[in-house]
């Protein structure tokens, strides 16, 4: 008997044979890449939250339902350490906190084109037994097609952003390759020849061209020091002219990179300063010599016209740059290397107005200095970095001593090197992977049964340079993670006032110097050192801790030997001291005390003329302390502070918080 049976829908078959955590708690996981989608694309939001969530609900989901959402504002394609969300989501993974996660679709859970963060999610659900769900298919990782389907799934996600990339700019990527102009923004010297708008080519622009090469001259000519040539410059009252529109098309004054930052660099005529840093990228700046990088990468060499010779470029690259021209870092450059000093307040002390304040260790000085423009430095104060500290520290020990609790901080080492210790086995977890990968990519190479063709291998290869790229950025994003981890055990050892506070105390002058350094950095957010007066100081210090506030210390220290007099001070001194009142001539020079002046004039030779009256005289009960050793910008300074002369002891008082509290290392 003939028996005709109707074609199952394997969908429905598919989910009903699922045995779906229903009554488990689950996750699901919101992602926009920009906080702008969130705030204008409400509908997207809403779908991937309340209306998600209501979806598992009509499937008879009763278990609880999280939404993870810390993810929003950020890209797919970040690694796993670098998306709070994606490491929570890991956390409750491996802590089996939940059964299943949710995502309207995989490319929210990632865009990553190297495949590891898809691969580290799958592995870490097959171990610990937990569904991912979306609205095109739930995976279940015991079976194999899910496998395979999710990272299908994943592959094609990160391949969107490329497909988007072309679509909207494949004309511009076409033209980039062919080494026209491609829309970037065009180094000084440079524009664009509009007469041909199919083949938009790099021209010279003369006026600013002229002055790029007499840059590099130049900087070849001061034996490459940097910033003698930018004292030079400072010097000038600009250094590349305004745009001529005659000359050059108004349409790509816009895309000149000078012309990028509107008023910071321009002068009120329009002409153009320079920085240091547009200086150096300048001088390190192949355009120069005629090379192009297209937008998918390589190099065309004599693509445009040159402005400078290879070997003046060469010269300025060689000092200059940190990398060669391939892109391969340079052995043995580094950037900012901490000062040897061991001055307390380092890593925290700043001047008034934000200015630079570095600890010197040659010098044993904290010295303030202002960067201009070019950076160069304009000295403003120096004093021994052992006086502030030892100011600093017997105000430290003062409070120190009324302790009453651990605060806010009693638990943050702890969480803070939890969530370090989670980033590295997250970094750890993600090497594996594309390790992995690449041992993958060689046994397919070296497969001799099946060997693959020549196209092939070109692609295999090319991957296999990208995931090493890919697993030495890991590495030293685990080395500086591992680094912090360290940090933080010190910490959570150190302060755990309870225990050392009395130790701490009574050995803070026996103590190491890392030690009490590491103390310094927890307590204090930042440390303002400023010079008032002639002898006066000021040191204000805005501490961690909430309820020790901002503290303001003033205190008289007199230099020895003081600082030179100037030929102007000479000459105030042979024409007013021998007649003149006491008070003018301090007044000519507020920064120099009645002592001091007359010490200097008996150097010089010049004498007072009979019997000079001086209007220095007070009474007896008015006299706060030894007028004749202290200057008149000194004693106006008292007055108006209200403060008493006690040399090398500061006088402290407690100042409302007004500004926002630095948070914790």
């Amino acid at each position: 008997m003939k028996i005709i049976r109707p074609k199952e829908d394997t969908k429905l078959a598919y989910l009903a044979m699922q045995d779906l955590p229903k009554t488990l708690p689950g996750v699901i996981y919101v992602r926009q890449s920009k906080m702008e989608q969130k705030e204008r694309n409400v509908h997207s939001y809403e779908m991937q939250t309340s209306k998600f969530v209501q979806h598992f609900r009509n499937l008879d989901f009763i278990g609880p339902i999280e939404i993870v959402e810390d993810d929003e504002g950020t890209s797919g394609t970040l690694d796993i350490h670098n998306r709070p969300g994606m490491m929570r989501l890991l956390h409750l993974i491996e802590t089996g906190a939940v059964a299943w996660i949710a995502g309207v679709a995989v490319n929210r859970f990632t865009r990553d084109k190297w495949l590891i963060t898809p691969g580290v999610l799958m592995k870490k659900c097959y171990e610990h037994n937990v569904w991912i769900l979306t609205l095109k298919m739930h995976f279940n990782f015991k079976d194999e097609y899910c496998k395979r389907f999710f990272m299908m799934e994943a592959e094609e996600a990160a391949r969107q952003l490329d497909w988007m990339k072309l679509a909207l700019g494949g004309g511009r990527i076409v033209a980039s390759n062919k080494g026209f102009y491609d829309g970037r923004f065009l180094p000084a010297g440079y524009t664009v020849d509009n007469s041909n708008h199919q083949e938009k080519r790099i021209v010279i622009y003369e006026p600013h061209a002229e002055v790029v090469h007499w840059l590099f001259k130049r900087f070849m000519q001061l034996d490459g020091k940097i910033m003698d040539l930018c004292r030079e410059l400072e010097a000038m009252p600009y250094v590349f002219p305004k745009f001529d529109t005659s000359i050059i098309n108004p349409l790509y004054i816009s895309k000149a990179s000078m012309a990028r930052s509107k008023n910071s660099n321009r002068t009120p005529e329009g002409h153009f300063k320079l920085s240091k840093n547009g200086l150096v990228h300048i001088l390190t700046n192949y355009m120069y010599i005629g090379w192009w990088t297209p937008c998918d990468g390589g190099v065309i060499e004599n693509n445009h016209p040159a402005i400078v010779n290879e070997t003046l470029f060469a010269y300025a690259h060689k000092i200059l740059s940190t990398t060669e021209l391939d892109g391969t870092r340079k052995e043995g450059r580094r950037g900012y290397t901490r000062t040897k000093a061991e001055a307390l307040l380092k890593d925290r002390i700043t001047g008034p107005g934000d200015l630079d304040v570095y600890a010197l260790a040659g010098k044993g000085i904290y010295e303030c200095i202002k960067v201009n423009t070019l950076k160069s430095h304009e000295y403003q104060f120096a004093i021994k970095y052992d006086v502030v500290d030892e100011i600093f520290s017997r105000h430290l020990l003062a409070m120190l001593d009324t302790w009453t609790g651990y605060d806010t901080w009693e638990d943050k080492p702890q969480e803070k090197a939890n969530k370090k210790e989670q980033q590295a086995k997250a970094i750890q977890a993600q090497m594996a992977e594309a390790e992995a990968n690449m041992e993958a990519i060689v046994k397919q190479i070296e497969d001799k049964e099946n060997p693959p063709p020549a196209s092939l291998k070109i692609r295999l290869y090319k991957d296999y340079e990208g995931y090493e790229q890919k697993k030495k950025k890991l590495e030293a994003d685990l080395k500086e993670c591992t680094l912090q981890v360290e940090d933080i055990s010190i910490e959570e050892q150190l302060y755990n006032i309870g225990t050392l506070l009395p130790d701490i105390i009574e050995n803070w002058y026996d103590m190491e110097y890392p030690a009490k350094l590491k103390i310094v950095n927890a307590l204090v957010g930042k440390a303002i050192l400023e010079h008032c007066s002639t002898c006066w100081y000021k040191l204000t210090i805005e501490w961690r801790r909430e309820d020790w506030g901002v503290h303001e210390g003033y205190w008289f220290f007199k230099h020895k030997g003081g600082s030179p007099f100037s030929p102007e001070e000479d000459t105030i001194i042979r024409e007013l001291y021998p007649y003149a009142d006491s008070l003018e001539l301090m007044g000519k020079m507020p920064h120099r005390s009645w002592r001091g002046i007359r010490t200097r004039a008996n150097i010089l030779g010049v004498m007072r003329k009979g019997n000079v009256l001086t209007g220095r005289q007070v009474k007896a009960e008015d006299k706060r302390t030894d007028q004749g050793d202290i200057s008149l910008s000194d004693q106006r300074f008292m007055q108006e502070n209200d403060v008493l002369l006690i040399p090398n002891v500061a006088q402290w008082h407690k100042q409302p918080f007004s500004g926002q509290r630095p948070q914790s290392d």
